[in-house]
């Protein structure tokens, strides 16, 4: 690359580039450092040793490794090879995020006919047997008033609890699949209720995450 100036009139500058493009670069290894199991990371990743440089797919192998929400931090960077010009090597770095965590916190709502207050909380498993599968604990203890606690016609206490397992890249790298159960407690205006849930589900993602069929 090469920046040439000439001087055409006073007071200005013309500015010529002169550039000459390097070598087609195209990936060597792909080697992942840091934590996090190689072989699950190998199948979000988009990269492959043989591919064309692409610093999209660089990218998008971050924004697919970090949708996981196994580590605190994803990065992903080239390393030119000392011996092969149009060679550069991908590293992969992973830190975990904390294995066990914990979320609380306060909540209220107010409807027409009907008031709650509530102490959410949240439970996370990463890693869960292994892999990146993650299992969520979320109960949402409560207590309704209907219409108004001022002056209630009916009240109780209230319950929503989801328990959730999810494996990543199940079968293929992009499908993921889903498994809920529940205990739902509660008081509406007409009547309580209670009773067991369960889900089962399938998540497909197309065109590198942005489609996501479910």
């Amino acid at each position: 690359r090469k920046v040439e100036r000439f001087m055409v009139l006073a007071g200005t500058a013309e500015i010529r580039l002169h550039v000459s493009p390097g070598p087609v670069v195209h990936l060597g290894e792909v080697r992942f450092t840091g934590d996090g199991p190689a072989s699950a990371l190998r199948r979000r990743a988009t990269v492959r040793s043989g591919d064309r440089y692409d610093p999209t797919e660089l990218d998008v192998t971050r924004a697919r490794i970090q949708g996981t929400a196994q580590f605190s931090v994803v990065r992903v960077g080239i390393e030119p090879s000392p011996i092969a010009p149009d060679v550069a090597d991908v590293v992969i770095e992973t830190k975990q995020a904390r294995r066990n965590e914990i979320r609380h916190g306060v909540g209220a709502g107010l409807e027409r006919n009907r008031m709650l207050v509530e102490l959410p909380f949240a439970y996370t498993r990463r890693g869960f047997r292994g892999g990146l599968r993650p299992l969520r604990l979320s109960p949402r203890p409560g207590y309704v008033w209907v219409p108004t606690f001022w002056s209630p016609d009916r009240h109780g206490p209230s319950m929503l609890t989801n328990l959730t397992f999810t494996q990543p890249d199940w079968l293929t790298p992009n499908l993921s699949a889903r498994i809920g159960i529940g205990y739902d407690l509660g008081v509406e205006y007409a009547f309580n209720y209670h009773g067991p849930r369960g889900v089962v589900g399938l998540d497909y993602t197309l065109w590198r995450d942005r489609i996501l069929f479910g």
